[in-house]
């Protein structure tokens, strides 16, 4: 058991302390999960230390405290001081360091312009020092919101660079996190082998040197990726275990992503119901930590499950909810989501707008990465949805948009549980009429899927 620092009333004793926290804070506290015991620590050192140099990590620490447990907007204010004093002391480490934390911090928030800005600017520093540490951590990161904006060839550049880097320093973790992201990445792509190596590469690595949050998201990340290749029963598996360090070590964030990403999975899995139990309990702890991105995923999924159950008031509500945070790589498929939910209402000139906003949005993200999968099928959907909802004048050609848009979609990626999503989805379109059309795309996806095995 970790006992509380003594503290007394001597200035000596509180930067003492302050220096002793410093080592246990940045190679155990916060590496094994102990954030709150980190918190209660620091701000017993609120306003009693006389080192700036310590006074400005102890802000630093809070920050990564406050962030590692959800509270991200009170992290950023630690992480603001933080950063006034570094630059007061000319200290280009640590002012490389705490725009570097407030680039993490505005991207959990959605506000990835700003991160990218943050990122930017500590790279910057980072590469002028010479501090190949720091170099690295702003790359992965910058690719991080790269990946979020679905810019993927400029990701793997920067995760790239960054793994160049962390190996030639024989930073492990750095490398464990690297090799993580270019599987996520690759996953993005439609390349779900390939990212299951990178992600396995990295589990070792994480294991080996016992980093709890780095294994949480790759255990996570697997989840994803299995759950593409239709093997729903590991998928399962390796997001339970994703949630379950995630609550061991108190990462709300984490809990709450990997919750909504088991509600996928049992979705997948035709487990409606269970996935519906996760899918909230994912949005009202993402309500509670204000994480926005978060919430508009997992909404999108339960307006998903709610569609596909017949529950389409719930389904209505739910993807509104969804809408109104807007998340660069999900918006195509919100809006596909809610033109088809509309259709099935029988509000056919929303819908009708609704689909091509779906496919406004695709097109974007295509233009940005040509082999982003998700949006291909998005626009196949947008156009068989619009397809049944025109007049015959209009109905030709949209279907042959759709059937050329599969086609593109099923050569970017056929992967069984992609296909089986994408099935799901057509079988709600049914009700809209014309069933031998509808056949004809179940065929021709059906048909693709069967020459690729």
């Amino acid at each position: 058991m970790i006992s509380p620092l003594p503290l007394h009333d001597y200035p000596s004793d509180y930067d003492q302390a302050a220096r002793l926290l410093d080592e246990l804070s940045r190679n155990y506290l916060l590496v094994w999960g102990h954030a709150r015991r980190v918190m209660n620590m620091r701000e017993r050192l609120l306003g009693k230390l006389t080192d700036r140099e310590l006074e400005e990590r102890n802000l630093g620490q809070l920050g990564m405290a406050y962030h590692s447990i959800g509270q991200v907007e009170q992290a950023i204010s630690f992480y603001q001081q933080a950063l006034i004093i570094a630059r007061e002391l000319d200290d280009r480490r640590g002012e490389a360091t705490r725009l570097g934390h407030l680039g993490i911090a505005y991207a959990h928030l959605g506000h990835d312009e700003d991160a990218i800005e943050y990122y930017q600017q500590a790279l910057a520093i980072s590469r002028e020092i010479g501090d190949e540490s720091g170099e690295a951590k702003h790359l992965g990161n910058l690719g991080l919101t790269y990946r979020n904006q679905v810019q993927l060839e400029q990701a793997i550049e920067c995760y790239q660079q960054a793994l160049v880097i962390n190996r030639q320093s024989n930073n492990r973790q750095g490398e464990a996190k690297q090799l993580g992201n270019l599987g996520f990445a690759y996953c993005d792509m439609g390349k779900i082998s390939t990212a299951i190596e990178y992600y396995q590469q990295a589990l070792a690595i994480a294991q080996a040197i016992n980093d709890r949050t780095v294994e949480e998201f790759l255990f996570g990340d697997m989840s994803e990726a299995y759950q593409e290749l239709g093997d729903t029963t590991q998928a399962m598996v390796f997001a339970k275990r994703a949630v379950e360090i995630a609550r061991e070590i108190d990462d709300q964030r984490g809990e709450s992503y990997w919750l909504a990403n088991l509600g996928k999975t049992a979705s997948s899995g035709s487990h409606d119901e269970q996935a519906i139990t996760y899918l909230k309990e994912s949005i009202e702890i993402a309500s509670e930590i204000n994480e926005p991105r978060i919430k508009n995923l997992a909404s999108t999924d339960l307006a998903s499950v709610y569609l596909h159950t017949g529950k389409l008031s719930d389904a209505l509500k739910a993807i509104v909810d969804a809408r109104q945070i807007s998340v660069s790589e999900n918006d195509h498929t919100s809006a596909l989501l809610h033109g088809i939910i509309l259709a099935r209402l029988n509000e056919v000139n929303l819908a009708q707008a609704a689909l091509q906003e779906a496919i406004r949005y695709a097109d974007t993200l295509l233009l940005k990465t040509p082999g982003y999968y998700s949006a291909k099928y998005t626009r196949a959907l947008a156009f068989s949805s619009l397809a049944l909802l025109r007049d015959s004048t209009n109905q030709a050609t949209l279907m042959k948009q759709a059937q050329e848009a599969f086609r593109e979609a099923l050569a970017n990626c056929a992967a069984t549980g992609i296909i089986n999503d994408i099935l799901r989805l057509l079988s709600e379109l049914h009700s809209l009429g014309d069933d031998e059309q509808l056949s004809s795309l179940f065929r021709l996806v059906e048909n693709e899927r069967n020459a690729k095995c």
